[in-house]
Formats: C-alpha cells, sequence, structure tokens
C-alpha cells in the first residue's frame, strides 16, 4: 500500500520551529514492528537522509506530532512530541511521589514539635524547605541529572529537551520549573494545560520561556539492549574524546539506537556522515576501526567518564 510521507520540519541554528503535520495512521501489517527510513530526498538525492522511525501494531492508529531537527554535523534527527496525555500522567506520578514524601515529612514534624519549645518553629521550618523543595528542587535535579526525565517522565516515556534536541540544563530546567507556578493558575494547571493544546510544538509557559521541548523517548530499540550497545563494550580509556560536547554525543546515541531499522546502504552511509567530523577531534582511535565502531566506542567512552 503506498502512501506519502508525512509533513517535517526542519530547524537549523537560530531558525524558529514550525508546526507539524499530524499523522494519523491505520494500517494492517504482519504482528510486530515495522519502522522506514526515507534516505533520500522526493527527487532522488541520496546526499539528504534523515530518520523517519515509524512505529506501529496490527490494525493500530498512531497520531503524533512530529520535528525534524538539523544537527550540526549535517545530520536530521526527528523527534516525536510528547501529547497532553502523557505529560498528565508523567504530573500525575510525580505528585504521588511528592505527596507520599510531604506526607512523612508532615509525620516527622508532628513528632519533633512536642520534643521542646522550639522544636514547632523547626518543624514548621523544616516543613517550609521540604515543600519547595518537592515544588522546585525535585524537577530541576531530575532533569538535570537524569536526561531530561523525572521518575513520573520515565514512568510515561517522555522526557525534556532543548528545542535544539540537545540535554536540559540548569538554567532551562529552572526557569521552566519556576514558571510552573504560573501554568497552574488559577487551579488544576489550567493556563499551562491551554498552552500545550494551542501552541504547535505542546509547550506550556514554562517551555515557551526556557527554550525547551517535551518529547517520547524511542522505547521499540534501546541501545543498551542491542547487542552492540554501551553495556557490551569496553572503555578502553585511551581515548581523549574531551573534544567531543553532550549534544554531539546525543545525535550519536540517536543514530546508534535506530541503526537497527535501517536499511544496510543507508545505515553505512550515515553512520560514516556522524563519524568523519568526530573523528578528528578525538585522540587515540586507529585509523581502519569503521565508523560504526567508532561511533559505539565514542559513546561507550563519553558514558563511562559520566
Amino acid at each position: 500500500m503506498g502512501e506519502s510521507l508525512p509533513g517535517k520540519r526542519e530547524i537549523g541554528r537560530g531558525a524558529s520551529i514550525q508546526r507539524a503535520q499530524s499523522k494519523n495512521r491505520i494500517r494492517a501489517q504482519p504482528l510486530g514492528t515495522v519502522a522506514g527510513l526515507v534516505g533520500e530526498s522526493p527527487e532522488g538525492d541520496p546526499s539528504v537522509a534523515s530518520f523517519v522511525y515509524e512505529p506501529f501494531k496490527v490494525h493500530a492508529v498512531e497520531l503524533e506530532d512530529r520535528i525534524t531537527i538539523q544537527t550540526p554535523e549535517g545530520v536530521e534527527l526527528e523527534l516525536t512530541l510528547a501529547g497532553l496525555g502523557s505529560r498528565a500522567t508523567a504530573t500525575i506520578i510525580d505528585g504521588l511521589i511528592k505527596a507520599g514524601v510531604l506526607f512523612a515529612a508532615l509525620i516527622f514534624s508532628w513528632l519533633l514539635s512536642g520534643l521542646s519549645e522550639n522544636s514547632a518553629a523547626i518543624a514548621t521550618a523544616f516543613i517550609s524547605l521540604t515543600a519547595f523543595a518537592l515544588l522546585i528542587v525535585y524537577d530541576i535535579t531530575f532533569e538535570v541529572l537524569n536526561s531530561g526525565k523525572t521518575p513520573g517522565k520515565r514512568a510515561a516515556g517522555i522526557r525534556v529537551v532543548t528545542s535544539g534536541g540537545g540535554p536540559i540544563r540548569f538554567t532551562g530546567s529552572a526557569i521552566r520549573n519556576i514558571l510552573r507556578i504560573v501554568d497552574f493558575l488559577p487551579g488544576m494547571y489550567f493556563i499551562g494545560i491551554v498552552a500545550i493544546v494551542i501552541t504547535p510544538n505542546h509547550q506550556r509557559l514554562g517551555d515557551l520561556a526556557a527554550g525547551s521541548l517535551v518529547i517520547r523517548d524511542r522505547r521499540p530499540t534501546s541501545f543498551s539492549d542491542q547487542p552492540h550497545g554501551i553495556n557490551a563494550i569496553q572503555p578502553s580509556g585511551s581515548w581523549d574524546v574531551s573534544g567531543i560536547d553532550a549534544r554531539e554525543v546525543a545525535v550519536v546515541r540517536q543514530f546508534l539506537e535506530r541503526r537497527a531499522d535501517l536499511d544496510p546502504a543507508t545505515r553505512d552511509r550515515l553512520a560514516r556522515q556522524i563519524a568523519e567530523p568526530l573523528r578528528r577531534r578525538v585522540v587515540g582511535p586507529s585509523a581502519t576501526i569503521d565508523a560504526e565502531e567508532f561511533l559505539e566506542r565514542l559513546a561507550a567512552e563519553k558514558a563511562s567518564r559520566g
């Protein structure tokens, strides 16, 4: 059955993000997960390549908004935006965790308040600090240190990234989470929900101010679960990978996670396209190592060093 490609958006450096077309597909295929790759432009130019990962199951319906990000290395990475449902699920899970911690803090404060005359004031201060930590610090800490994922986001299969697809940093996370207070007004996240629904990239006010996106994680193929994933490679420690930044590592991991779904020719071409500019800034690898093995070892070396 023939079908047309979904609408895509390209994000250059400094370019604004434009609306991608939603896709609603009903397909009857053999049981399993199918993935496609667009390796050529409509004119047949093989130099224009982009990931178009399209998972579906038997008679499944897929309705997704996606954006395509042009990396500095010239590789296009497609991200699936998280919808209102998955974000609500993450918020509920994180809310339950926060409520449990706050309840435990209240019990502790109640026990502490009867110990002495000053203990009541200490208990009040403890509750105030705990509430602040749960409201702001909880989300910032997990987003910055856990690849954009709080426990709720991890359970919902979503994470926070920058508008360029890179990892969220402290400043961006702090802005989006402090403005959560405004998104919550006048109650039940009303302003935030309206913003997510009407903005092209499903962003609440905090995301718009911080320049962040909430995207869905790719679960069908996990890099660490693949035969030649990071866990299967022992870093030598002899490579100097300090010249490779976090954004470039993210590009490498994106490729490694999706490579099993690519046809051999496209897989080899993209591996060489990504590896070539990075190889010049890594000290230690042999000149005879092929592109894909280089990318595997590069990701493993960076992972071993945090």
